[in-house]
């Protein structure tokens, strides 16, 4: 659940709408499910973002003393951040209108993550009354954030991985119980996919399933799940490149990378084909790539194959410094 603020008088807690449009080049750019704006995606290194904040009738009334409620001394403010890029800002918009745009950002100047809200504010002060805010300047009421992502986000290692929570010290596996002051484990024997257990006997271990956006816990979650990313990728890359090893029957063996494949495990064979071009990028399609790691694995033992090349790979997909990065930034804030 997202971090929230408490005010010592009434505030309409996500109250507000916001309406926002990223654009690159005119076109809309592309959202996730949870409404997130994946700006990364685009080639354009020009975006405007348009707003338009809203609020139901009556709402102000609720904000402010009765002496006020027939004029509320209130404006609209669209604010916004990044603390990778380092900015931060804000704006008075006019209540039910569309500012278009708002805000032009060049993607050289930005970078990470960039939250925008909506909040109302005070306009002017009074003398205080029991329960309401005085002072000018004061949040009366916010929406919702919106996120644009100038950068892939961290993910936690799930997609085509299985993620589950376990407490070890009660795990029905003997490894893990004997391992229980680990903070995840991963079982790569499981059918039909692979599976991370998250040691779920540790205090702060739901940080991991955090959805905050800032602050220090968003940013622990993130270096956090990078780490067992690049762990869990690491040892699976390798286990599939032993498996494709393991398919050749003798020196005489001369079948194709992609007829070798075919006695890989759906897994790891799926494994293969994903990240075949994270590990051989110079490589120009997936035939060269296949006939790349079969090279790799035929002609050298599985130990002494350029793991430092998987290293990389799976730093560049997982996106392991970002999450280093912003855990330093939040701790030098």
């Amino acid at each position: 659940m997202p971090a929230k603020s408490f005010y010592p008088y009434a505030v309409g807690d996500e109250q507000l709408s916001l309406d926002l449009f990223v654009l690159a080049g005119g076109d809309l750019v592309t959202k996730t499910a949870d409404g997130a704006w994946l700006a990364h995606e685009t080639e354009s290194m020009e975006l405007r973002v348009s707003a338009r904040v809203g609020m139901h009738d009556g709402l102000a009334g609720t904000l402010v003393p009765q002496d006020e409620i027939s004029a509320p001394p209130v404006e609209a403010r669209l604010t916004y951040q990044s603390i990778e890029s380092r900015r931060r800002g804000s704006m008075v918009v006019p209540i039910g209108e569309l500012v278009n745009p708002a805000l032009t950002m060049q993607r050289s100047e930005w970078a990470g993550e960039v939250t925008f809200r909506a909040e109302l504010l005070r306009t002017s002060g009074r003398p205080r009354v029991a329960g309401f805010g005085a002072d000018r300047g004061s949040i009366l009421a916010t929406s919702s954030a919106q996120r644009v992502l100038l950068a892939p986000p961290i993910q936690p290692p799930g997609n085509s991985v299985t993620v589950r929570w376990e407490n070890f010290k009660e795990s029905p596996d003997s490894w893990r119980r004997s391992h229980a002051s680990h903070l995840f484990s991963i079982d790569a024997t499981s059918i039909p996919t692979p599976v991370v257990y998250l040691n779920v006997s540790f205090p702060d271990a739901a940080i991991l399933n955090g959805t905050g956006t800032t602050g220090w816990k968003a940013r622990t979650r993130d270096a956090t799940n990078a780490m067992i990313a690049h762990q869990t990728w690491s040892t699976l890359i390798a286990i599939a490149l032993a498996e494709f090893r393991d398919t050749k029957d003798g020196d005489d063996d001369d079948r194709t990378a992609r007829e070798r494949l075919d006695d890989v495990g759906d897994f790891n064979r799926a494994v293969l084909v994903d990240w075949g071009s994270y590990l051989y990028p110079d490589e120009s399609d997936e035939e060269a790539i296949l006939t790349a790691l079969m090279h790799s694995v035929d002609d050298r033992a599985i130990t002494t194959i350029d793991l430092g090349h998987v290293a990389n790979a799976v730093q560049e997909r997982v996106g392991t410094l970002r999450g280093f990065e912003g855990l330093v930034r939040e701790m030098n804030r």
